[in-house]
């Protein structure tokens, strides 16, 4: 009988494999790609993680996802209204809340390490 990995599992061994066996043996030149490799495959490891894995977690990301629907909706609005300059008169109301708001969700998905740390996970440019 076949011993079954679940998905984190197998993405666990690449990501071991991958910083054991292969970026020690990558050339200089390609250890920012590699560092960029690296850091996708931590997001989708977090991702797994934060997987529903019920019927009561599929409703929340559900409500999730209608949430994130009607926030990029939102943020849509907000790029037209930009555009129609209705916020040039009051450049330091309302909108620089509703911008920090924008800046910290998409933090918290790319790189929570800044929220929490104050440090960029990104690999930094040569």
């Amino acid at each position: 009988m076949h011993d079954k990995k679940t998905n984190s599992d197998l993405l666990e061994i690449i990501r071991h494999v991958f910083a054991t066996d292969i970026f020690p043996n990558l050339p200089e030149t390609q250890h920012s790609t590699a560092e960029m490799i690296q850091h996708g495959l931590d997001i989708a490891s977090r991702d797994l993680e934060q997987a529903p894995k019920d019927a009561a977690s599929l409703t929340t990301l559900s409500n999730q996802n209608t949430a994130n629907l009607k926030a990029t909706l939102e943020l849509k609005n907000l790029a037209k209204d930009i555009r129609e300059q209705k916020h040039d008169n009051n450049l330091l109301g309302p909108i620089v809340g509703i911008l920090e708001d924008q800046i910290k969700r998409r933090l918290e998905l790319s790189n929570p390490d800044y929220l929490t740390n104050r440090k960029f996970s990104q690999p930094k440019a040569n």
